[in-house]
């Protein structure tokens, strides 16, 4: 991961409906949980190489990364979230995360 440089893309994430949505980041498993007013940052030059695909999905959007490449997500407060799944379930500023393959 590395840090916000000015030619990034980057999208925003919040819930539109209901008390709490998901944000789902594949193929590491990796979903956010985000409640109401809850803001995500993420940043990826996939968004310009079209390496992405973003999608409604029950519940939630599901962002899917089909290359190998950098992504950085943010919180409102600047704060970095890590997508890997080691560390799944770590409270973020209201935003939390909850495995998607329970192990």
């Amino acid at each position: 991961m590395v840090g916000r440089s000015a030619t990034s893309p980057r999208i925003k994430v919040t819930c539109l409906d209901g008390e709490q949505c998901s944000l789902y980041i594949e193929p590491w498993g990796s979903e956010f949980t985000l409640a109401r007013g809850d803001v995500l940052f993420v940043e990826s030059e996939a968004f310009l190489t079209g390496d992405v695909e973003v999608s409604h999905v029950a519940g939630g959007i599901a962002i899917a990364f089909t290359a190998d490449v950098p992504i950085v997500i943010t919180d409102l407060d600047g704060r970095r979230l890590d997508v890997l799944p080691s560390h799944l379930g770590v409270p973020a500023h209201g935003v939390h995360r909850e495995p998607t393959n329970p192990g």
